[in-house]
């Protein structure tokens, strides 16, 4: 249930944020968006149907989908934070 909330929080808002940065071909970003949708859920179902079609099997692949989501967070973000410390924000200005 919880990743579940979470993932209805987080969507919305991390499609918006790609789609912001690319105004003058949004068009072009949303359906990137939507086939990295669809290709996750083209891979998830079946291999759900692999390990069994019960709850265990769902919540396998859930797991492993959120550790490659984080893997692939930490591999983007080259080591950085994810925002600026208060430190860095006074320094700013």
């Amino acid at each position: 249930m919880v990743l579940l909330g979470a993932t209805g929080l987080a969507m919305p808002n991390s499609v918006a944020s790609a789609l912001s940065r690319h105004g003058s071909a949004a068009g072009s970003a949303a359906a990137v968006v939507g086939f990295a949708q669809f290709g996750a859920a083209a891979v998830a179902a079946p291999a759900v149907g692999l390990l069994g079609n019960s709850a265990r099997a769902i919540a396998i692949v859930m797991t492993g989908a959120a550790a490659l989501a984080l893997a692939g967070f930490v591999a983007t973000r080259g080591g950085r934070t994810v925002g600026r410390t208060i430190g860095e924000r006074a320094a700013a200005g």
